[in-house]
């Protein structure tokens, strides 16, 4: 029975990495081997040769000064609501959380649609109202003001829960020796917090860096170039521009990969003990006088972040006329039935958008629940290999990840899978993989052994104890992971805009395509069924899970 049990065990280790290599780990090896052999000669020359271009350079410079900047203002953003959140007297505090959340849940992209109606030089509407062309959206300072207004939600998130855990009995402590609230939180939070916010502060980092849809829409109709459209316009431009879009991958990732290696160096070396003992009530700050101040300032805040940008998405998407104004008499859903139901590019992206959601959610989370289960389990040789195949696309650009899944899977090496609705379902299910691996890697660790240990001593087979005992008991992890999972792929673009075919169009590249050359109003139609759709998924997973998944 034993022996039974571990081969069993032992054939879905195998199969599960074997799988997971080849579809997330062998495209990114390959890429890299692609950009250092020329016919199967080491070579440096294409990389000699990218620094030699004025082009590339300026690309790779825009990179670095928008990651670096959308940082400094998404920390700026993200500290400040975090420590009114987790450690004020705020009124309503876990609304106030749940209302910054959003941008976490919503693709930036969608934020860049909406200021570009607001900003743009010849038609924005504050342009209009102001009755001059105070503001240009297609501007470096344009991409880091969307991308800061959506990215802040990494810092935030981290300030919070991380003032969460803090024990408190270090800054009563403080307090009591007659220290003010400011010398407090720069004295004893912000150092004890230091390293979550660091954390928070690479992802940003990363994801500013890796960020195709802003850039896109807010930087190439400028000639303004970064990493990302810069791999994208040589994928799309002459012939050798595949090779050079390759090297320039491998640039792309390394940068993000370094970051991240960097982040857990410091993690480790400054962790900090942030929960003491026995438990300690959280320490409010009373704000006092400055109550009303600050509540204003949170009003304002969110009407930038949040009402404005969707409201306009909301208003443009309902007008007859585009650019008649928001006057009642222009205000119609006739385009909502024109756009969803008379345009079909439309309805196949839906489709096609649904189904792959569905699909990739539902395989990556059974996958992901096994392959937690034979980690945390099992002693098997090598089932941290697991982890490290499964994380490394998702730390690994969009771009670069959907470039090496051409270069592998385009006929040359095996399968072609190129512009069919199958390479999105594995770029999709590799990229997030991690997502379900981590949710149900979290859920299992808090399960009792001993519950699976007595359902084999009365009989029970491995697979009947993970049917009957390990799944309904992971359920809130498993309906968590899939949502997790869902939402993205949803509304994905970052990868689909390399992958998709004639015939394989998904709701990100259609609107994409709509709003940069066909149609912002139709655009901003399916911007607002995203948002909705996200939103009704996280507050499905927050009620199937009781709030302990979802904002």
């Amino acid at each position: 029975m034993i022996l039974k049990i571990f081969s069993l065990k032992f054939l879905i280790l195998s199969s599960a990495t074997l799988l997971v290599f080849y579809f997330g780990l062998f495209p990114l090896l390959l890429l890299i081997w692609k950009s250092l052999f020329v016919a199967d000669s080491f070579t440096l020359s294409r990389y000699y040769t990218l620094l030699s271009d004025r082009g590339n350079l300026e690309a790779l410079k825009n990179t670095l000064i928008l990651a670096v900047s959308v940082v400094l203002f998404a920390s700026l953003i993200g500290i400040t609501l975090g420590w009114l959140i987790g450690r004020s007297d705020l009124k309503g505090a876990n609304k106030w959380r749940s209302l910054f959340s959003l941008p976490y849940i919503i693709p930036p992209y969608i934020g860049a649609i909406a200021w570009i109606e607001l900003m743009n030089p010849k038609m924005g509407y504050i342009n209009q109202i102001l009755g001059a062309k105070v503001f240009n959206i297609y501007s470096m300072i344009g991409i880091i003001w969307v991308e800061g207004l959506f990215l802040y939600s990494f810092i935030f998130l981290a300030t919070v829960t991380a003032l969460e855990q803090l024990d408190a009995s270090y800054e009563e402590a403080a307090r009591m020796s007659g220290a003010s609230s400011w010398r407090v939180f720069w004295d004893i939070t912000l150092p004890l917090i230091k390293p979550s916010i660091f954390a928070g502060a690479i992802l940003t980092f990363v994801a500013a860096a890796a960020s195709f849809g802003v850039p896109a829409m807010i930087g190439m109709p400028n000639r303004i170039h970064v990493l990302t459209t810069k791999i994208y316009s040589l994928t799309q431009s002459y012939e050798g521009g595949i090779e050079s879009a390759t090297t320039l991958s491998v640039v792309l990732m390394a940068i993000a990969l370094l970051f991240l290696l960097f982040s857990d160096f410091l993690q480790k070396r400054k962790r900090v003990t942030m929960v003491g003992g026995k438990s300690s009530r959280i320490a409010k700050v009373e704000l006092g006088k400055w109550r009303i101040p600050i509540f204003i300032s949170l009003v304002l805040l969110s009407i930038l972040i949040i009402v404005l940008p969707f409201s306009t998405i909301l208003l443009t998407s309902l007008q007859k006329t585009y650019g008649n104004g928001f006057v009642l008499e222009n205000l119609s859903f006739s385009r909502y039935f024109h756009v969803l139901f008379g345009m079909n590019k439309v309805k196949t992206a839906i489709f096609n958008s649904i189904q792959l959601a569905v699909l990739t959610a539902t395989c990556t989370v059974m996958l992901g629940t096994l392959l937690a289960y034979i980690k945390v389990r099992t002693k098997i040789y090598g089932r941290n290999l697991i982890d490290t195949f499964a994380s490394l696309p998702y730390a690994t650009p969009g771009v670069v990840v959907a470039l090496g899944l051409i270069i592998a899977f385009s006929g040359g090496w095996g399968l072609n899978l190129y512009n069919t609705l199958i390479i999105l379902f594995v770029a999709y299910s590799v990229k997030y993989l991690s997502f379900a691996l981590r949710t149900s890697n979290a859920a299992l660790q808090q399960i009792d052994v001993s519950l699976e240990e007595a359902g084999f001593m009365s009989g029970a087979s491995w697979l009947q104890v993970l049917n009957t005992i390990i799944i309904p008991l992971l359920k809130p992890a498993i309906v968590a992971g899939w949502f997790l999972i869902f939402m993205p792929v949803l509304s994905e673009l970052t990868m689909s805009i390399l992958l998709f075919g004639p015939k394989t169009q998904v709701i990100g590249t259609v609107l994409y395509n709509l709003q940069s050359y066909d149609d912002p109003q139709a655009a901003a139609v399916l911007a607002m069924l995203i948002v909705v759709l996200v939103v009704i998924a996280n507050i499905t997973v927050k009620w199937l899970t009781k709030g302990k998944y979802g904002f």
